[in-house]
């Protein structure tokens, strides 16, 4: 049990250091195989005398994975407002240039 509680911790901090490298899709990845190794975790009986936040750190990086996904929408919604404005403003502007094609035109 203990040696899978290594390996889960493991894991765990490449999936915290690929968040904050911004590469998502090994993240993705790397958390399918921490969700393996919990399965196999959930299948073993439960050893009482294991302290996993003394011994591993297991809950305060898995707090530091929660708030680096958070942050990282957040940057993505960011984004998504920043692109939307420009599209709105692109757009803004093209309809002033074609009202002025089309005085020119007239004239």
């Amino acid at each position: 049990m203990e040696e899978l509680l290594k390996e889960y911790k493991r894991i765990s901090e490449k999936v915290l250091y690929e968040i904050i490298k911004d590469d998502l899709e090994s993240a993705e990845n790397s958390m399918k195989v921490r969700q393996d190794i919990l399965n196999k975790l959930s299948q073993l009986p439960i050893n009482k005398d294991i302290d996993i936040e003394k011994e591993f750190g297991i809950l305060t990086i898995d707090k530091r994975i929660t708030e680096e996904l958070q942050k990282s929408k957040l940057n993505v919604k960011g984004q998504i407002d920043e692109i939307k404005r420009q599209k709105a403003a692109q757009n803004v502007y093209g309809k002033q240039f074609e009202d002025i094609y089309f005085l020119n035109k007239q004239i």
